[in-house]
């Protein structure tokens, strides 16, 4: 059994030099690390929470890739409480999926997070990080689960959501 009593040196993935510029809520597959970046508009008290990836080929030098915002070829670009997963279904470096908290929709990228994404509907619900699996006993199917929405102060149920993921890529690419 591995024991994790030696770690190395902490590191910077993405920082700012301004106090209210957030980012966090980071979340890792394969090379990619995905995060939102919480920027306050102005002068003013409101806050947007656009989502960011950064390509690390080297996890010792995250902090000096550059980022780059997740954005859909249509304009839509994800917001808030980001969530990453890989499935090898299609494309030579398989299948990156991300889910959002302000979007019903999961973002498909078939090469590691470079060049474009697709949107791709579901019929579940939006939740503040709302997890995105693929199922190991069946890759063909995409698991989304969560809780209430961002901001939401009544009680909420809980989402829990199984679609056919490979259906879904193929009605994409015919459209």
């Amino acid at each position: 059994m591995e024991h994790f009593d030696n770690w190395s040196t902490a590191i910077d993935v993405v920082s700012s030099q301004f106090y209210d510029d957030r980012p966090g809520k980071a979340s890792a597959v394969k090379y990619l690390i995905l995060f939102e970046y919480t920027l306050r508009n102005g002068e003013g008290s409101t806050y947007t929470h656009p989502v960011y990836h950064k390509f690390v080929a080297n996890p010792e030098n995250a902090v000096t890739e550059p980022i780059r915002e997740l954005s859909v070829d249509m304009g839509v670009r994800p917001s808030s409480a980001p969530y990453i997963t890989w499935t090898s279904i299609k494309g030579n470096v398989g299948t990156i999926v991300v889910s959002a908290g302000t979007s019903n929709s999961i973002f498909i990228n078939r090469t590691l997070g470079e060049g474009g994404w697709q949107e791709v509907k579901t019929m579940a619900g939006r939740a503040y990080s709302r997890e995105a699996k693929i199922p190991a006993n069946d890759m063909g199917y995409l698991h989304l689960a969560g809780g209430a929405e961002e901001g939401q102060s009544s009680p909420s149920q809980i989402l829990a959501k199984v679609m056919d993921f490979e259906a879904a890529l193929q009605r994409l690419g015919r459209e």
